[in-house]
């Protein structure tokens, strides 16, 4: 889990009384907002002052921010994808993590500003879906992920608030049905496949 200030928490659920354990923390109190395992022996930590990589026991290995080529410090969430892609939700856009450079390429397109991105799924067909400040914004990754992608742009606003567009959760179901949380409006539901 992560936490506000105090680093990284491991729960063991199975051990009576449950046993909650501070695993990680940095000399500098930051916020941890995503974990992903993304590899046997490898874990990522999205916080506000870039990536952290751990190892299984979640001793930092490094870090990886600007100089990396990430779009913005503040990572929100880490999504890695059927491919073995890693995408990363900034607050500045997303950027896809090229392991061959051990850099980041910028995701961004003419017609779509991301800012602030909160979440990153895969619908059933591969494609990435991502919140946008004009709702959803669903990419076709080609087989060379640094040449263009396909960008399409959903529109929801008719199921929000005028004006509210804060959408910080998104789910896709194995029926490939959409979940988006909003701020305001609760929970709306749309199928991805048409």
């Amino acid at each position: 889990m992560g936490s506000d200030t105090m680093g990284l928490a491991k729960l063991d659920r199975f051990r009576k009384p449950i046993d909650i354990t501070l695993v990680a923390n940095s000399e500098r109190e930051e916020l941890i907002y995503d974990v992903k395992r993304i590899s046997e022996r490898e874990f990522w930590m999205a916080t506000e002052n870039g990536i952290i990589i751990s190892d299984e026991d979640f001793r930092e290995l490094r870090r990886l921010g600007h100089e990396t080529g990430l779009s913005h410090s503040v990572i929100r969430k880490i999504y890695k994808d059927t491919d073995g892609r890693i995408w990363v939700a900034t607050n500045n856009g997303i950027s896809l993590y090229n392991n061959k450079t051990d850099r980041f390429i910028e995701v961004q397109s003419p017609e779509t500003i991301f800012k602030y991105v909160y979440d990153i799924k895969e619908d059933r067909q591969g494609r990435i879906i991502t919140n946008t400040p004009n709702g959803i914004c669903r990419i076709t990754v080609p087989d060379n992920p640094e040449r263009d992608m396909d960008y399409e742009n959903i529109d929801i606003s008719r199921y929000l608030s005028q004006g509210n567009t804060d959408i910080p959760f998104l789910d896709v179901d194995s029926k490939g049905v959409l979940w988006i949380g909003t701020i305001c409006d609760g929970i709306i539901s749309m199928d991805t496949e048409g």
